[in-house]
């Protein structure tokens, strides 16, 4: 069975709730949820929510911490940042404005993994989970 996006947002955000901490520096109010993963006696593992109505249901993390998961998202390598200039000459960051103040996915190699059921949440949560446990280094 298939549910509306907002829907499936909502349950995402309701399962990070109940088993990640909020991040240091916040949830921004209507665009980004930040939050920090981590197994019992694992790594803390920062990963970013995209709450907002207008896109799609994505979660980001470090590179590293996707493990084979890699392969069924946008990957985003840290040497594309920064590399194009705005309409006002301004230095543009790349990627969405709420990974780039978070210490280990700012300037860090990233997946994007877009979710489309329910389902698929737990199998890249399961991941992050593992990788917490073998105290991958992000």
């Amino acid at each position: 069975m298939s549910v509306d996006r907002m829907t499936l947002k909502r349950a995402v955000v309701g399962v990070l709730d109940a088993i990640a901490s909020e991040h240091p520096l916040r949830h921004q109010p209507s665009k980004a949820r930040r939050y920090i993963l981590a197994a019992p006696s694992g790594t803390p593992l920062e990963i970013m929510f995209e709450q907002d109505v207008a896109s799609p249901v994505n979660l980001w993390m470090a590179l590293k911490a996707a493990g084979p998961l890699s392969s069924k998202g946008a990957v985003s390598m840290a040497s594309s940042l920064r590399t194009r200039t705005g309409r006002r000459g301004n230095v543009l960051y790349g990627r969405h404005s709420a990974l780039e103040r978070m210490p280990q996915l700012g300037d860090a190699d990233l997946v994007r993994i877009s979710i489309d059921r329910f389902e698929e949440l737990g199998v890249v949560l399961d991941q992050l989970f593992a990788a917490s446990a073998t105290r991958v280094v992000v």
